[in-house]
């Protein structure tokens, strides 16, 4: 059984843009919506990791009115809940190795590409999708980083071993002739 925990810390809506448009009482912004939020995923190790992301999304005018007559004024509701559920499916299927450290743009993609095809037919436009940051537990952290740290020593350590090697080879060639 998996469980996830959802939790809203932050949540900001931007507008870019100088052109609105009205529609039924409900003010409509033409270009690029910038929308901002925080929550938290539990990861396939069941680690809690609060994610802060970003996307952009455009309406065009003439499809005002079959958005408004799917959401009201919520289709930034919409937006905002579809990311949120595809960050939780996507990245909920790895660990938190493989999200910080080797993943993270394959599941991005995956996600701005599902993102795509669901808001087209609804006739928003996606445009980007950034993942600013993944917090992980301190202490968890911590300790990733002394791993990267020590697999860093055995990589400089193989190096000075290869170049030993190397020096008593030219050596031994030197000495043959």
């Amino acid at each position: 059984m998996i469980m996830i925990f959802v939790v809203s810390v932050f949540t900001s809506v931007l507008s870019f843009g100088q052109k609105t448009s009205k529609y039924e009482k409900t003010e409509y912004n033409i270009g690029f919506n910038y929308e901002q939020d925080e929550f938290s995923i539990l990861s396939k190790d069941m680690i809690v990791l609060t994610f802060n992301y970003s996307f952009l999304t455009t309406i065009e005018e003439a499809n005002i009115p079959f958005i408004h007559n799917k959401f009201g004024p919520y289709y930034k509701k919409y937006c905002q809940s579809l990311v949120r559920s595809l960050i939780r499916e996507n990245f909920g299927q790895y660990t938190v190795e493989e999200i910080v450290y080797s993943k993270r743009d394959l599941i991005i993609t995956d996600i701005s590409n599902k993102l795509s095809t669901s808001l087209e037919e609804y006739k928003i436009i996606f445009e980007k999708l950034l993942i600013e940051s993944i917090e992980i537990p301190p202490e968890l952290k911590a300790s990733m980083e002394e791993v990267v740290i020590a697999q860093q020593e055995v990589i400089a350590k193989r190096y000075e071993l290869e170049k030993v090697k190397i020096e008593l080879e030219i050596q031994a060639a030197k000495n043959k002739n």
